[in-house]
């Protein structure tokens, strides 16, 4: 999962004072969540350069509930669109707002096919399939990281909850609600 092109976070980050002057710190006076977003994009742009340590510990709070999890991945997701930042430099097409806008194909096309089930003019089976196909891929996701089944059965509901506060941040953050 280690990549030269990992972007630091607020929370695994160090930097020179200069570089923080340079890219004129952290958005202080704005209560947000993607303030690190925001400090790495410029810092992109101005060349500045990372270093990454592989196996730095990093202690990162985790959400105790399924609701403060949702609550955190709707406000990175709003604020994301509020920076406007479409195409990272060292992301290309995984920035987060495009990464948010295939959460929205996703449910369309998923939606489509359902209309399309449910009117004939697509086998219900295949729908079907298709959806059992998404939650196996978000239990695996979680069985992957964590070797455990009992934990990965989390992943479908973790990934639903995640898609649906990532598309209403970004809409939140869109229409500046």
């Amino acid at each position: 999962n280690f990549s030269h092109k990992f972007l630091p976070s607020t929370r695994s980050m160090a930097f020179t004072k200069k570089a923080w002057e340079e890219i004129g710190g952290f958005p202080e006076s704005k209560v947000n969540s993607a303030e690190d977003t925001d400090f790495n994009y410029k810092a992109v742009k101005l060349g500045l350069k990372y270093s990454r340590v592989k196996n730095a510990t990093v202690e990162w709070g985790m959400p105790n509930t399924l609701r403060e999890f949702g609550f955190k991945i709707y406000e990175y997701a709003k604020w994301d669109i509020k920076y406007g930042i479409w195409w990272h430099p060292g992301q290309g097409f995984r920035s987060h707002n495009i990464k948010a806008l295939s959460v929205f194909a996703r449910y369309f096309l998923g939606l489509l096919l359902l209309i399309l089930g449910l009117t004939g003019s697509a086998s219900p089976v295949f729908v079907l399939i298709l959806l059992i196909f998404y939650l196996f891929w978000a239990y695996r996701k979680i069985y992957l990281e964590f070797g455990d089944w009992k934990i990965s059965f989390w992943g479908p509901v973790l990934q639903i909850t995640s898609d649906m506060c990532v598309m209403g941040g970004f809409l939140a953050g869109l229409f500046n609600l």
